[in-house]
């Protein structure tokens, strides 16, 4: 039983880590200038799957000048996170 939870809890955490990537990938792509009702309806998607993570590491790092690390020091949590439950 437990092995199973832990495997639904590594699989969410791959979701997230993809959800996170993405989030990046498509706000780079509307800065470019890219912008349809697809990429718009997909950023809306991982902005809300991942809010609820980056909004409070927002509020905890200190400002850059416009650059956004909240999403590497997400993957960088989620990974520990999945470390601490493989091993």
């Amino acid at each position: 039983m437990i092995d199973i939870l832990i495997n639904l809890l590594a699989i969410i955490i791959k979701f997230l880590y993809l959800a996170i990537v993405s989030q990046v990938i498509l706000s780079w792509v509307i800065v470019a200038g890219i912008q349809n009702n697809l990429i718009q309806n997909l950023y809306q998607i991982s902005t809300a799957i991942t809010n609820p993570i980056l909004s409070p590491l927002r509020k905890i790092m200190p400002s850059l000048g416009g650059w956004d690390l909240s999403p590497l020091i997400a993957i960088i949590l989620l990974r520990f996170i999945e470390n601490l439950l493989t091993n």
